[in-house]
C-alpha cells in the first residue's frame, strides 16, 4: 500500500492566508490525509494552551516541526529610534524568540515517546553576526541558532534531529519579493535544497 504523506497543521496569523495555502496543498497533493489550520497571533504569549491542546489532540504523532513564523523591522533603525519601540520590542521578541522555544517545547516530549522526529528551524544569515540598525532581528536569530544546535546535542541520541537553517535572501514578503536570481532563489529551490541536509547526525 502506498504512503499517503504527512497530515498537515498550518498555524498562522491570518486564516485567509492560511485557508489559500491549505487549497494548495490538497490541489498539489490530493493524497494528503489531512490539512488543518490554526490562526494565532504569536506575537502574544497567551496562545501556547490552544497550540498544545491542538496538537495532543493529533494522538501524540508529531513527526516534523518548523519553526518559520518571525518578524523583522520595517526597515533598519537605531535601537532608540524604533517606531513604537514598546509595542515592537515584546512582538518581536515574542514572535521570533518565544514562539520556536514554546512550539518545540511541546512537540519535543512527544517525538522523545517515539524516539524520533524533526525539528526544523528558520534563522537567519544574520544570526553569523551582529546587525547594526538591525540589532533585535539579528539577536533573535542568533537566539534560535544556537538553541537549535544545542537541542540537536541533547537530543540526538534519542532519535531526534533539530536542524538550525539559516538563509540568506530567498525571494519573499519579509525581503519586498525581489526577485529570483543566482543569489536569490525561490522560495521552492531553498526549500528543496535545505531539506537535502535533514541528515541523521547533522547539526545544521
Amino acid at each position: 500500500m502506498a504512503r499517503k504523506g504527512y497530515c498537515l497543521l498550518l498555524i498562522s496569523r491570518t486564516a485567509q492566508k492560511l485557508d489559500k495555502v491549505k487549497a494548495e496543498i490538497v490541489a498539489e497533493c490530493p493524497n494528503c490525509p489531512a490539512v488543518k489550520t490554526m490562526a494565532v497571533d504569536f506575537t502574544l504569549d497567551s496562545i501556547y494552551k490552544t497550540i498544545a491542546e491542538e496538537i495532543n489532540a493529533l494522538n501524540g504523532h508529531v513527526h516534523v516541526l518548523i519553526n518559520n513564523v518571525g518578524m523583522a523591522y520595517k526597515y533598519p533603525e537605531y535601537f532608540t529610534k524604533i517606531p513604537n519601540s514598546d509595542k515592537f520590542i515584546s512582538d518581536i521578541l515574542n514572535c521570533n524568540i518565544l514562539s520556536v522555544t514554546r512550539m518545540t517545547h511541546i512537540v519535543l516530549p512527544l517525538m522523545e515517546k517515539r524516539r524520533s522526529g524533526i525539528v526544523i528551524n528558520i534563522s537567519s544569515y544574520s544570526a553569523l553576526f551582529p546587525t547594526p540598525l538591525l540589532a533585535m532581528y539579528s539577536a533573535s536569530k542568533i537566539y534560535m541558532d544556537y538553541l537549535s544546535r544545542a537541542l540537536h546535542a541533547e537530543y540526538k541520541d534519542r532519535g531526534i534531529i533539530v536542524q538550525s537553517v539559516l538563509p540568506y535572501y530567498v525571494s519573499t514578503n519579509m525581503i519586498r519579493n525581489p526577485g529570483i536570481s543566482f543569489m536569490i532563489p525561490s522560495p521552492d529551490q531553498f526549500v528543496s535544497s535545505a531539506l537535502k541536509t535533514v541528515l541523521p547526525g547533522a547539526a545544521r
